[in-house]
């Protein structure tokens, strides 16, 4: 079976290098864009069903996919596929973030996975309840090719475990709007592709995490 692990379209917040988490951001202009494209080359690639989380920038993301699939795709929304919620960190720019929260920021980028997000979440958090659900979809479905819709962290935390990579490399690759993961599974999980966005004619994985 193939499995995609994508990231939204951009919204307005990633853009201005915003902290979003849970915070229900809608894609930007671009990001339309962007998701249109993506819906084109999924048209044609093998996909049975999509689970998406339930922002709205995740739905919009699975409508276009659906939109210009040349059959009709059931979307599942499962709220363990949320970002990770950045707590008091959401609504701010990064820089903002530096200065209020300067200990905990830097622990953040030294050791993401002992941080946590002041009242909001860690990386084990999403791991417990993303990793699971995935594997649980997976597992269920083995016999067909799904597309996960979601969020940065929750696709890095993802790959990081089903490949027992050390979170030490949390920070070593970065993730585009729009682009796609591809991994195989026969029993064990193989990785395809990593950040893929030949489909949107750019370059750039910006975005916050």
């Amino acid at each position: 079976m193939k499995i995609y692990l994508i990231r939204h379209g951009e919204t307005k917040w990633n853009k201005e290098s915003r902290y979003q988490g849970v915070k229900d951001i809608p894609l930007s202009e671009k990001g339309i864009e962007q998701v249109k494209k993506l819906g084109m080359y999924f048209s044609n690639l093998p996909l049975d069903i999509i689970v998406s989380s339930p922002l709205s920038r995740t739905k919009e993301t699975a409508d276009s996919i659906v939109e210009f699939y040349p059959k009709k795709l059931k979307v599942f929304y499962d709220d363990r596929f949320l970002e990770i919620s950045h707590g008091l960190w959401e609504g701010k720019v990064v820089a903002e973030v530096k200065e209020e929260f300067k200990e905990i920021y830097n622990f953040w980028k030294l050791k993401p996975y002992e941080a946590k997000m002041p009242e909001g979440e860690g990386l084990h958090d999403v791991s417990l309840r993303a990793t699971s659900a995935f594997r649980e979809w997976v597992n269920k479905y083995r016999e067909r090719d799904i597309a996960f819709v979601t969020h940065d962290v929750v696709i890095r935390v993802i790959l990081m475990d089903i490949f027992s990579l050390p979170y030490d490399f949390f920070w070593k690759f970065k993730l585009a709007n729009a682009g796609i993961n591809v991994l195989e599974y026969d029993g064990e999980f193989k990785l395809l592709s990593i950040n893929l966005i030949c489909h949107l004619n750019e370059f750039s994985a910006e975005g916050v995490i």
